[in-house]
């Protein structure tokens, strides 16, 4: 459900979240609701039976601010919410149509992949290209698709690490690529991120699925390998992230272990 609130508004109006529990135990879901606040939006997620306990929240909210009850969320931070018989997606089609208008590509042609294998971003400066004379249109661009690959895009977070690199002295190339990964958003713009709990071949939708991998040395400039890890919880994507690692490791095996460092903290985060 969403909540609209009116309330004082002060410097930490950030996005974050808040969970509420009104048992003693917080495993004991049954009394537990998870409450996502930005700025006066409010949004609850609870299990059928927590409904109750979700009620007196309200209540209690309701003595100190003004808020209203919008029902069953729809949408929230550009981010759209589907309802079926088995479970929620989630989608951006909204969001994707507008920054494509945006940025003057709402006619451009799809793409079926967020790269172009065969171009190298990293040997731009050795193959002579010209710096972009004003990196703004470029930095709005990434920053665009910064916020799809976090929310539902999760398949472009690598193209999107990448471009992030060179934020502050971009190549004509580089432009392009983005460009690109917009036109591969137009052409999946009414994918959505499921969670359902119907697995396909194997039921996971109890257990919480990581995968991680890594490359070695990708990056022709400073020999850095790229990580990265997906964990799957209900069968969909809930956390995911792609990062150049801060060592330079010596083979395709180190690459692999810190890699698994990482995903292994993630994983004790999340547990």
């Amino acid at each position: 459900m969403t909540i609209g609130c009116a309330s004082r508004r002060g410097p930490w109006e950030a996005c974050y979240e808040l969970r509420v529990c009104t048992c003693a135990h917080s495993a004991a879901y049954s009394r537990f609701a998870l409450l996502r606040m930005h700025v006066d939006d409010i949004s609850m997620s609870y299990l059928e039976a927590a409904t109750n306990a979700t009620i007196e929240v309200i209540a209690k909210l309701s003595e100190n601010y003004s808020i209203t009850n919008l029902g069953p969320a729809c949408q929230f931070l550009g981010i759209a919410i589907h309802h079926d018989g088995t479970g929620i997606s989630l989608s951006q089609r909204a969001y994707i149509t507008s920054i494509l208008r945006r940025f003057g590509m709402e006619h451009t042609h799809d793409v079926s992949t967020p790269m172009n294998p065969s171009v190298q971003l990293d040997l731009a400066k050795n193959q002579g290209e010209k710096e972009l004379d004003d990196i703004t249109d470029y930095q709005a661009v990434v920053g665009s698709l910064m916020y799809a690959a976090l929310a539902t895009q999760q398949d472009i977070s690598y193209v999107v690490a990448a471009l992030s690199h060179y934020i502050s002295w971009p190549f004509t190339s580089y432009m392009t690529a983005a460009k690109r990964v917009l036109q591969y958003l137009k052409s999946t713009a009414n994918f959505r991120l499921p969670f359902n709990g119907n697995g396909i071949g194997i039921d996971i939708s109890n257990s919480l699925v990581g995968d991680l991998d890594s490359n070695w040395a990708n990056d022709c400039a400073d020999h850095k390998s790229q990580g990265g890890h997906v964990f799957l919880a209900s069968n969909g994507a809930i956390l995911w992230q792609s990062r150049k690692q801060s060592l330079i490791a010596l083979s395709t095996l180190e690459a692999e272990f810190i890699a698994c460092s990482k995903a292994s903290r993630e994983a004790k985060w999340l547990l």
